[in-house]
């Protein structure tokens, strides 16, 4: 059973890769999977060198709501900024130059990434659009219903947890609770593997 969610956990990074270097940004992989903690996809590709190490002793001056947005996520803006192949320095001057006083390119591409990750907040910060304009959040419902069956198995000498809807999910445990928490797990990796799978192949 380790085995098998190793492998999973090894193919589900490795589609955060696939989705990072088909253009999908670290923030909309996060948001896809549900994470509050943006970081982790970026500690993923940065673990798998999709994204460059980070160059050490930058601190830059954001507008509070943005500083306190990154800090939300879990994510710092120089990552953000090197996940998008941005220098520090030039990211942080696009911003304060803003939506109508930017000119030059590298400025606007910052600009046009921070308006992708943070569409809403962008436009509250330069004070562009109407409520018409905004973004809301996707409503991602209850999910869909399964049976969950829990039953003990001499064999195994412990607890089977299974989904007959979903016949390869099966968890074991010593416990009835261990059994349902190796199941949840199992459930959720193959749930965030299909949710990547179909980005990338939409």
């Amino acid at each position: 059973m380790n085995e098998l969610i190793n492998k999973l956990e090894r193919k589900e990074k490795n589609l955060y890769v696939t989705a990072y270097r088909e253009g999908y940004s670290v923030l909309v992989i996060g948001r896809l999977l549900g994470f509050d903690n943006m970081g982790r996809v970026y500690r993923v590709l940065r673990e798998a060198n999709a994204v460059a190490k980070l160059p050490k002793g930058q601190r830059p001056s954001l507008p509070v709501r943005l500083e306190a947005t990154f800090c939300k996520i879990k994510l710092s803006f120089a990552q953000w900024c090197n996940s998008w192949d941005f220098e520090v320095k030039t990211a942080e001057r696009a911003i304060k130059l803003g939506h109508w006083d930017a000119k030059l390119p590298e400025h606007r591409e910052v600009l046009d990434g921070l308006k992708y990750d943070f569409h809403n907040l962008y436009m509250q910060l330069y004070e562009i659009g109407n409520e018409f304009d905004r973004k809301n959040p996707a409503d991602r419902g209850p999910g869909p219903k399964h049976t969950l069956l829990i039953e003990w198995d001499d064999d195994e000498g412990g607890y089977i947890a299974s989904i007959p809807e979903l016949p390869d999910i099966v968890a074991y445990g010593a416990t009835w609770d261990a059994a349902l928490a190796e199941l949840k797990y199992f459930y959720n990796v193959k749930r965030r593997i299909q949710k990547l799978e179909d980005l990338i192949g939409g």
